[in-house]
């Protein structure tokens, strides 16, 4: 399947360093996601622009292997996506999030989909399911709704 992201590294700041690239947490966390078509096009489109810095810059384009960069190819600080991130949030009016808070996001809406939490915690990269269900993905009124018809379902065979 071509629609597949792999995270295998990440950059994190250690002070007096800078930007250092490290292997993730766990093993688990070195993982494939699949994608669907439309982020696949969203990112050929990032790819595009990328393309077109590199070919502007030359020599000087950095090929760092990360699907988001600056302009001249170097990995971008977390600190500055953090940043921007809460910036754009506050623009249109969203209640606070962070970038860490797409996980519990992605997590308590794939449950609440009805994705099987073995997948959920897969794509999250978590060492076990009970990471994923404790820490992120959040129990729903609708979820406790579903499964409260499911159970009468099953019962009484509405």
């Amino acid at each position: 399947m071509e629609r597949q992201i792999h995270i295998y590294k990440k950059i994190i700041r250690i002070s007096g360093k800078g930007l250092v690239e490290s292997e993730p947490k766990t093993e688990k966390s070195k993982r494939t996601v699949t994608m669907t078509p439309s982020l696949e096009e969203l990112l050929r489109k990032v790819q595009g622009t990328q393309i077109g810095q590199r070919d502007e810059l030359e020599d000087g384009w950095v090929n760092s292997g990360y699907v988001f960069s600056q302009t001249d190819g170097r990995a971008i600080d977390p600190d500055l996506i953090t940043k921007a991130f809460k910036k754009m949030v506050k623009e249109v009016g969203m209640p606070h999030l962070t970038p860490h808070g797409l996980r519990h996001q992605y997590a308590t809406a794939a449950r609440e989909a009805g994705v099987d939490m073995g997948i959920i915690s897969k794509n999250m990269g978590h060492a076990s399911v009970a990471i994923t269900e404790d820490i992120y993905a959040h129990v729903t009124a609708n979820v406790m709704e579903e499964a409260a018809l499911k159970i009468e379902n099953q019962l009484f065979g509405k």
